[in-house]
């Protein structure tokens, strides 16, 4: 990798609406991953990369969403709406579970679900993971990884 390319990088980064300081992140893991295996730190001495990474963070963005912390009244809400409906018991009280489970655990959704990759592992195509998913945009080919045993034997099938 040379210096363009990681320059190219900070600039695909800052296009995508990244903040500075995430380019930052991911630059050091590009230089580090670099290091690791033996190659030229792309970022050493590149005053024109660390001068960008410096205005990126200084540039100010919008403000995001603020997402609201959940409280034991929107748990107590979503117990009436959840055994007030007509889905079946056995289902409803699974949903408790992991709805409890991840309000008193304070997990992240993907800390008690399955990857995408699983559904992609098991030959579901792209088509049906986005409708599981209810993906709306193609950004699901950012989260769900090939699996390589496949790619490997299609590659080989293909080559003869």
């Amino acid at each position: 990798m040379d210096r363009q390319t990681i320059r190219r990088f900070v600039s695909w980064l800052d296009s995508e609406g990244l903040s500075g300081k995430t380019a930052t992140v991911y630059v050091a893991g590009v230089r580090s991953e670099q290091l690791e295996h033996g190659f030229e730190d792309p970022g050493r001495n590149d005053h024109y990369l660390s001068m960008t990474l410096k205005g990126l963070t200084n540039q100010t963005r919008p403000d995001t969403y603020k997402r609201k912390p959940l409280t034991i009244e929107h748990l107590r809400q979503l117990k009436a709406d959840l055994f007030g409906s007509l889905i079946p018991r056995h289902d409803q009280l699974m949903l408790w579970s992991a709805f409890t489970m991840a309000f008193y655990g304070m997990l992240r959704v993907s800390e008690y679900t399955r990857a995408a990759s699983t559904a992609s592992k098991a030959g579901c195509s792209m088509e049906q993971i986005r409708a599981m998913g209810r993906w709306s945009s193609d950004v699901s080919n950012r989260y769900v990884r090939p699996d390589m045993v496949s790619l490997t034997q299609a590659m080989l099938r293909i080559s003869g």
